[in-house]
């Protein structure tokens, strides 16, 4: 805890500054340069500053709006984010929206409990509902060369399915408050990850099975590892925020990014809304994830879990923070145990659901 709190204090006055003409944040102590293509457009630091913690010998970014570790391993070259959703189309942020306490309304017989069993708006499970059928529709209407088989009909497209269908259920299962609220940052999560994959599938054209592009487990789509230069040019060139990781002793070895930038044709620069952009590191309007700031111990600790069971021991050796977690099915369906919703037929009946949700019995999520 005490090495946690030296690292943060020494990285508390850095700020994004240009290096090597490059706009990013420069961490020497650490080799590592965190740049993106939208940096030179911005007129604020891109989403507030960087910060990089260690713990063992894995590295974790945060940042203000999603607050979930990413991923850094010492010895990987490149780690590529996806960008953040309607980041060309600000006018829909409803399934971002996280709703106040106030918004919570108690069921009958609960309203003057202490700690009230009642439901989120419907209005914004309806939204985010609605993103799911139409992230799923244009996943079903993709033409054959980017709906490959690897992608649409894969098991993990099936578990994200699953996960869907069962999260949408929950959040119109009378719950706590706290539970409620997980649960939808679980349920947004999972569609900021069904964006990452579209964004590969249709702008990149790497599916989550193609080597060298390897996601070892689902939640690491948002945040996905490649030691590729050719595959981190091409994220690079389609828009979206790669981070750089230097593993070699000098960071003028680091970049390529550099001839990237000044190619015959120009990488699309994808500008960010204003509610994205950060004035001194004060997000301008709590929307999108930043609304969970009022409670970060709940979204970190939903960080900590989504990493868990991205990152078991199995892939990254043992770490005392994720002791006897294993990635598998059981274990992925520990937020169902917590929440431990109301049984099946008590919640939305399935002819409710867009006929992309209908899938096979709730059994199938563990």
């Amino acid at each position: 805890m005490l090495f946690v709190l030296v690292l943060l204090y020494s990285l508390v006055d850095l700020q994004m500054k240009s290096y090597k003409g490059l706009v990013g944040c420069k961490y020497p102590t650490h080799d590592v340069f965190v740049t993106s293509p939208n940096m030179k457009t911005l007129l604020h630091l891109l989403l507030g500053n960087q910060q990089i913690c260690m713990r063992q010998q894995l590295h974790f970014g945060e940042h203000d709006p999603c607050l979930v570790a990413q991923p850094f391993n010492k010895q990987t070259a490149y780690l590529c984010f996806i960008p953040y959703p309607y980041t060309s189309n600000a006018t829909n942020t409803a399934p971002w929206t996280v709703p106040s306490e106030s918004a919570f309304e108690p069921i009958n017989g609960h309203r003057l409990s202490q700690n009230p069993l009642g439901l989120i708006p419907e209005d914004s499970v309806c939204a985010l509902e609605m993103h799911f059928h139409n992230l799923l529709t244009s996943f079903s209407q993709l033409p054959p060369s980017e709906r490959s088989i690897s992608s649409f009909h894969s098991l993990r497209m099936k578990d994200y399915k699953n996960r869907i269908r069962f999260l949408l259920n929950c959040l119109r299962t009378p719950m706590l408050w706290d539970e409620a609220i997980h649960c939808l940052v679980c349920a947004q999560h999972c569609a900021l990850e069904l964006e990452a994959l579209q964004t590969l599938v249709t702008s990149v054209g790497l599916t989550w099975d193609t080597q060298p592009f390897v996601v070892h487990a689902l939640r690491d789509v948002v945040g996905t590892l490649t030691e590729q230069p050719a595959v981190a040019q091409k994220l690079y060139q389609a828009g979206i925020l790669v981070w750089f990781f230097c593993k070699l002793c000098h960071l003028n070895d680091l970049l390529l990014v550099g001839c990237w930038s000044t190619e015959t044709n120009p990488i699309p620069i994808c500008t960010l809304p204003p509610q994205y952009s950060f004035d001194d590191a004060t997000p301008l309007r709590l929307i999108l994830y930043s609304g969970l700031l009022n409670n970060l111990s709940w979204y970190k600790a939903m960080g900590r879990y989504s990493w868990s069971q991205a990152f078991p021991s199995l892939v990254w050796g043992p770490d005392p923070a994720v002791a006897g977690v294993s990635f598998n099915h059981t274990e992925s369906s520990a937020l169902a145990r917590q929440i431990a919703p109301a049984p099946l037929s008590s919640m939305v009946s399935s002819s409710s659901l867009p006929s992309s949700l209908l899938l096979p019995s709730m059994s199938s999520v563990n």
